[in-house]
């Protein structure tokens, strides 16, 4: 686990750290809270909104202003409906920094795929002709060997 950027947070994980406290204390983050389901699953999302105590804290942690700032270690389905949850039951302001946008997740799951890394980041990068080695976009196994074959006869990697 890794936190960041001062003290007073909320941290969730799927499983205790038995000495979450201590090494809060050492590294001065004494108002940092540490908790995680009774009965974790492979879904921290989905243990917080199935666990009352768990979405109490998360709600009580927005405090007077009622609004939240969360930045997930990755977004998935599971945290999208967290957060419809947070905002829509509960009535929270749920800010989401490090987060796509719903309509922008697509980038997140296609830059996550190497035709989508080439694509993109060819585009991107002011200087990809240097950063990112030759290569072709194949769709089928049969065009994949023969691209190969055709960079194996020319002797490039």
């Amino acid at each position: 686990m890794l936190v960041w950027l001062g003290d007073n947070k909320l941290v969730f994980g799927s499983r205790p750290i038995p000495h979450a406290d201590y090494l809060y204390r050492q590294c001065g983050y004494t108002n940092t809270r540490y908790l995680s389901p009774q009965a974790p699953s492979p879904w921290l999302c989905r243990d917080i909104l199935r666990e009352p105590e768990l979405l109490r804290a998360l709600v009580d942690y927005a405090g007077a202003g009622r609004t939240l700032q969360l930045i997930p270690y990755a977004t998935t389905p599971e945290f999208v409906e967290l957060v419809a949850t947070l905002r829509t039951v509960h009535g929270l302001t749920v800010l989401l920094p490090e987060t796509p946008a719903p309509e922008a997740l697509w980038v997140r799951d296609y830059i996550d795929t190497k035709v989508g890394w080439r694509v993109l980041a060819g585009r991107w990068l002011p200087d990809a002709d240097v950063l990112l080695p030759e290569g072709f976009v194949c769709h089928t196994a049969q065009l994949a060997a023969h691209a190969a074959a055709w960079f194996v006869h020319r002797g490039r990697a």
